[in-house]
């Protein structure tokens, strides 16, 4: 089973996140050109998907399917991937807009995939 660890919080200017197995920027412009490591970046706020990795983009076609609105789209697609190889930790960015605003990002690293 996936694991799931607290989160990175930070307020004030936007830091960069690496790979932790490549090195390679994790939020590079639009996922354009993703590590191989990246599984997947869920934006709770938004309740979507904002990057998939082609080999589980039929897990998330497989959840858009589903009539439950309390299924939890990161923790659906953990479980079916089902690999003890992956971290997953959400990365909390805070600051003030027009008031205090803040946006939770749960980004999804495959240790051992190596495509």
């Amino acid at each position: 089973m996936s694991r799931i660890i607290p989160n990175v919080c930070y307020a004030g200017e936007f830091q960069k996140y690496y790979c932790p197995v490549c090195g390679k920027e994790i939020f590079n412009e639009g996922y354009k050109d993703p590590c191989a490591h990246l599984l997947f970046s869920y934006v709770i706020e938004g309740g979507d998907f904002e990057y998939v990795a082609p080999r589980i983009g039929n897990l998330v076609e497989e959840l858009a399917k589903e009539d439950d609105p309390d299924i939890d789209p990161v923790e659906y697609v953990l479980e079916k991937v089902n690999s003890e190889s992956i971290l997953c930790f959400t990365i909390v960015i805070e600051g003030i807009g027009c008031g205090p605003v803040s946006i939770s990002d749960c980004i999804a690293i495959d240790f051992d995939n190596t495509l």
